[in-house]
């Protein structure tokens, strides 16, 4: 009877400690980070944050957010490709930064295929602003000034704010200087002092300034005017064939186990289809496709084929 006893108590003693084992390997079961390319306070990065709390309450964990930023939005993504993938390290992935900048690298530091995503989670507008006692009112008399010795300034973050430049060169004999920012709120905050002669920025990081009269607005950057400044045309209403696409999606390290993948997979779409999400982006001026990880792998791929193309029709120099 004793030894029945003590038999039972060992199976049971092995059961709770199996049970316990699994609880503790369930993902998540700590913190997760997100790494966001770009510096605080840019649309990037309050999207970023916005999102991860709405990832937070899918997965039950917390979600620490940093920004690392620089090498035009590919730091912080070389840096997500060499960490561990176990699902504990995410990053916020930037369309252009992948599809675009990085070819214009001599030695990419990653590929669209060292990382496994898991959607698109935001897509943004952009305007073209001037400092608000610039004479420059619209396309024409940007593009005139383009054309004066000097030349004019611009600021971005890099790509995609900078590819316009690229056709408005070539197609207008234009000369345009570039300088970057770590944010979008830097940039336009840049051209709101007079520090450059404009700047090419998403609703949310020219619009406070906008409104308070520090910079002006003279083109929609998309193919739709910004809500809230519809008597401001297009680029291309305005005659000018430009426009800037850019997305993020959320990635991770190649070679993260299944069930990890098919839990991020199935919460970032959760969040993506909820509507007070959907809702705080349209205030952001974004927009969300709910394109899951798959099809943004291959929106990423196709994208790598064009830009290539874009860079060789368009002879954009390397970066080194």
């Amino acid at each position: 009877m004793k030894l029945k006893a003590i038999g039972a108590v060992m199976t049971t003693a092995v059961l709770c400690a199996a049970t316990s084992a699994h609880a503790q390997d369930k993902y998540p079961n700590r913190p997760i980070e997100l790494s966001v390319p770009y510096g605080a306070g840019g649309a990037t990065d309050v999207m970023a944050r916005k999102f991860a709390t709405f990832l937070e309450k899918e997965l039950g964990q917390t979600i620490v957010v940093h920004n690392r930023p620089g090498a035009q939005g590919t730091l912080q993504m070389s840096q997500l490709a060499k960490t561990r993938p176990d699902g504990y390290s995410l990053g916020v992935a930037g369309y252009n930064a992948l599809t675009y900048t990085a070819q214009r690298m001599s030695r990419p530091p990653f590929t669209v295929d060292d990382f496994t995503y898991f959607g698109e989670i935001g897509t943004f507008s952009y305007g073209l602003v001037v400092p608000s006692k610039s004479g420059i009112r619209n396309m024409d008399d940007y593009i005139a000034a383009s054309k004066q010795p000097q030349g004019i300034t611009y600021g971005v973050t890099g790509a995609p704010n900078n590819i316009p430049y690229a056709t408005l060169k070539k197609t207008t004999g234009g000369v345009f200087e570039e300088v970057n920012y770590k944010s979008g709120l830097e940039a336009a905050t840049a051209a709101a002092g007079n520090h450059v002669e404009s700047a090419l920025q998403n609703p949310q990081d020219i619009l406070p300034l906008v409104q308070s009269g520090q910079i002006r607005l003279i083109a929609s950057m998309t193919d739709q005017r910004i809500a809230g400044y519809e008597n401001v045309p297009t680029a291309r209403e305005q005659g000018y064939d430009v426009q800037v696409y850019s997305s993020l999606g959320l990635a991770a390290p190649q070679g993260i186990p299944e069930d990890v993948r098919r839990v991020l997979q199935e919460a970032t779409l959760k969040v993506l289809r909820n509507p007070d999400y959907v809702a705080f982006m349209k205030t952001q001026h974004m927009y969300v496709n709910q394109v899951d990880g798959p099809a943004f792998h291959q929106k990423l791929r196709d994208g790598y084929v064009s830009m290539g193309t874009f860079i060789k029709e368009m002879n954009i120099p390397m970066l080194n």
